[in-house]
């Protein structure tokens, strides 16, 4: 009895006609989107209100995460209406919520942006672009996201 095996494993075993692999990637395009665009924009708002409310919790803070989490949410979907702007996202989402922190951050909250920029950049930018994308302190004073970091 011959074991079941993925597509991609299947893939590898034999030879697959470019007609074979054009139609495949067809089917997957034409697949119906996974989440409504309200999902998504509610996907990002939850996860930055919950990073933020536990390290500031008071109601402009909650409303300043849920306004940049659902700014980063759209971002999402302009991004997948959009492949070749795909690349430039996570750079256009940490100069506009960065900037957004520095200009609300101080009369909002009155702390440091930091307070408002850094969860809705964890839930959207990969892992690697994260330490470099909002780093920008003032001088003498470091990013509070650094702060207890080893070696620093």
């Amino acid at each position: 009895m011959e074991e079941l095996q993925s597509p991609a494993k299947r893939m590898r075993a034999e030879q697959v006609s470019f007609e074979d692999a054009r139609r495949s990637l067809r089917e997957v395009r034409e697949r119906p989107e996974r989440f409504s665009p309200a999902t998504t924009v509610l996907g990002y708002v939850l996860p930055t209100v919950g990073l933020g409310a536990m390290r500031h919790a008071t109601v402009p803070a909650v409303v300043g995460y849920a306004v940049l989490g659902a700014g980063v949410g759209l971002l999402r979907l302009f991004g997948d209406r959009l492949p070749a702007a795909r690349t430039a996202l996570p750079v256009v989402a940490a100069i506009l919520v960065t900037a957004a922190s520095l200009r609300w951050a101080g009369p909002l909250l009155h702390e440091d942006p930091t307070v408002l920029y850094v969860p809705p950049l964890i839930a959207f930018l990969p892992g690697a672009a994260l330490p470099r994308a909002p780093s920008n302190s003032p001088p003498g004073r470091p990013c509070r996201a650094w702060r207890g970091r080893p070696g620093r």
